[in-house]
């Protein structure tokens, strides 16, 4: 490893928490930093060239337009309102469990996760409707507000998942494989979620009284409800699996049955729905460009300047422990992810970990869904904690601080998981593996 190498790549990442400390846009900060680093090493026609060109190989790929079709997908989902059926799926099913509430939030939040990609939007309609019901029952508010903006983070990983899909993009790992890869993690964080509450319910009683018992006939009735969640999970997860579709086109077809739905569940409000669903898609899927565009430009600058290879060529030759390389970037992306945005520490970090750790001997694909774990305690680990903000916003009395405390159980739950996927990798790789060979 070159001196000069790293002291240009610490001081430019250095200079990049600066710039967004002071109150500058992430991808305002990255495209400019990467810009001026780049016409530093050559000169500004040669940057502009390079920059034109990586422009082009990312956007033209086939597997870019997979991104936008799944936030179509996920804002025409949430707006046609069928999360209101899996609610009350869940609901009929947990809530006469002790702690049912925390249960049915965590599983509708799953379902909600199968349709829409996006944590942020799982937090706010799955917190709108059960956060009333576990106030009204007498629900630890901590907890409750904790279990919401925790459990919303499942949209980070469960498919569709744009994060995913961004990790693909920076790693040119392959799309197909990355979103069937994070089918069994999503499920099993579910698990570990659902099991976690109830042993700690279990303990301390008095953070979940007992609640309404429904018959089997009420539960039975409810199972039509999640026909719309079936639907668009079986049209992206079963098309890709099966060989039907490609990645884009399941983003396609279910941007399609997406927009169907909610044509059959608004009738006369479609087009006041569709437009303000339309509108939302549109801001989404610029700011997710832009911020990819930038994050590119920056990621040349850092290779160009020779940083990202001397990384490299230092931690293959010092033979280090593979597990504690891993280990050190886990702990570098939560880092990030608490004074970035999470979208831009991944779209940071993922290629420098990707040629890293991948020469090491650990999958690349594996490595994708261990990186966008990361992504979900970050979008809930201050001081940039997007779900934090959000939950508190749907029960403006209580403190950012009673938040924060309410997701501690669940970030332990998180870690446990993060460990059970690293010490059993085949729980990532077993069904691409079964899909693609």
């Amino acid at each position: 490893m070159t001196m000069e190498s790293l002291i240009i790549g610490i001081s430019a990442i250095a200079l990049l928490l600066v710039l967004i400390s002071l109150g500058v846009h992430i991808a305002v900060a990255l495209g400019i930093l990467g810009l001026l680093g780049i016409v530093y090493l050559n000169n500004l026609e040669a940057a502009l060239s390079l920059i034109a060109r990586s422009f082009y190989k990312t956007t033209s790929t086939y597997g870019f337009s997979v991104l936008p079709l799944f936030i179509i997908m996920g804002h025409f989902a949430a707006a046609s309102g069928i999360m209101e059926g899996a609610y009350r799926f869940a609901t009929r099913w947990l809530s006469n469990l002790r702690g049912g509430l925390y249960l049915v939030t965590t599983s509708a939040c799953a379902l909600f996760a199968a349709c829409t990609g996006s944590s942020s939007a799982t937090a706010v309609a799955i917190g709108k409707s059960v956060l009333p019901e576990m106030q009204r029952h007498g629900y630890n508010r901590s907890l409750s507000l904790g279990c919401i903006a925790v459990c919303g983070t499942l949209g980070v990983l469960i498919p569709p998942s744009v994060p995913l899909v961004m990790y693909g993009i920076a790693t040119e790992e392959s799309i197909g494989r990355l979103l069937l890869a994070g089918v069994v993690p999503g499920v099993v964080t579910t698990l570990v979620y659902l099991i976690g509450i109830s042993f700690m319910v279990r303990i301390k009683r008095h953070l979940a009284p007992p609640t309404v018992a429904f018959t089997w006939k009420q539960r039975v009735k409810s199972v039509p409800d999640v026909w719309g969640v079936a639907l668009l999970f079986g049209i992206v997860i079963g098309g890709i699996y099966s060989g039907v579709f490609t990645p884009t086109e399941a983003g396609s077809w279910g941007a399609f049955a997406a927009v169907v739905l909610l044509a059959i569940r608004t009738r006369k409000r479609f087009f006041r729905e569709a437009k303000i669903a339309g509108w939302e898609t549109v801001g989404t899927t610029a700011m997710i460009f832009f911020l990819i565009m930038t994050a590119i430009v920056f990621t040349n600058f850092l290779t160009l300047s020779g940083f990202v290879g001397a990384i490299v060529d230092f931690i293959v030759g010092g033979r280090f422990s593979p597990l504690l390389v891993l280990t050190l970037f886990i702990g570098i992306s939560i880092i990030l992810g608490m004074f970035m945005s999470a979208a831009a520490a991944l779209l940071l970090i993922s290629p420098i970990a990707h040629a890293t750790l991948t020469p090491l001997g650990f999958d690349g694909i594996w490595l994708g869904i261990i990186m966008v774990k990361m992504f979900e305690i970050a979008v809930v680990t201050p001081p940039v904690a997007t779900n934090l903000y959000v939950t508190q916003s749907l029960c403006p009395e209580a403190s950012i601080g009673e938040v924060i405390r309410g997701t501690v159980p669940f970030l332990v739950m998180e870690l446990v998981t993060i460990v059970i996927l690293v010490v059993f990798p085949q729980i990532s790789l077993w069904l691409p593996t079964m899909a693609y060979g």
